[in-house]
C-alpha cells in the first residue's frame, strides 16, 4: 500500500511500450485506483486478516524488519538475498527492471508533493483511497 497521490504520479510518468492506456490520464488512473482499491476492500471483508497489507513507505524506510515480518507471515525463512535482491542475475520483464537492479530507495516518497498544484482536481478523490 503507497500514498495514493505519489502511486498516481508513479504510474502517470511511466511510459509503458504497449496497453495500460488508462495511465497517460490522471482521472483515468484514479478510475482504475478505485476500482483496485474497491476490489481490496472487498477481499479484506472476506478473508480479513489472511490478506497481508504491506506499506511501501514503511518497505522502504525498514526493509529488514518488513521483509522479515512478510516472511513470518508467509511461514517461510528469512535469506541475506531478500535484501540483497538487486544483486540477481535473473531476468527482469516488467517496467521497473532497471529499479529492480538498484537496492531499496526512499527517493520515491512524496514524489507527487512538486506536482501536487497540477493534480489538485483529483489530490481529494485520489488522496481518499485507502484499504479498510
Amino acid at each position: 500500500i503507497r500514498n495514493p497521490l505519489d502511486n498516481a504520479f508513479s504510474v502517470f510518468k511511466q511510459h509503458f511500450s504497449s496497453g495500460n492506456d488508462f495511465s497517460y490520464k490522471i482521472e483515468d488512473i484514479s478510475c482504475y485506483m478505485q476500482g483496485y482499491y474497491d476490489l481490496m476492500n472487498h477481499w479484506t471483508s472476506c478473508f480479513g486478516e489472511k490478506i497481508y497489507h504491506q506499506s511501501y513507505e514503511e518497505l522502504v524506510t525498514q526493509p529488514e524488519k518488513n521483509i522479515r515480518d512478510l516472511l513470518n507471515y508467509c511461514e517461510l525463512d528469512f535469506q541475506e538475498s531478500c535484501l540483497n535482491f538487486h544483486k540477481s542475475k535473473r531476468p527482469v520483464l516488467t517496467p521497473s527492471s532497471s529499479q529492480v537492479r538498484q537496492p531499496m530507495s526512499t527517493k520515491s516518497i512524496n514524489t507527487s508533493e512538486p506536482y501536487r498544484e497540477l493534480m489538485e482536481p483529483y489530490a481529494s478523490t485520489i488522496s481518499n483511497l485507502k484499504i479498510s
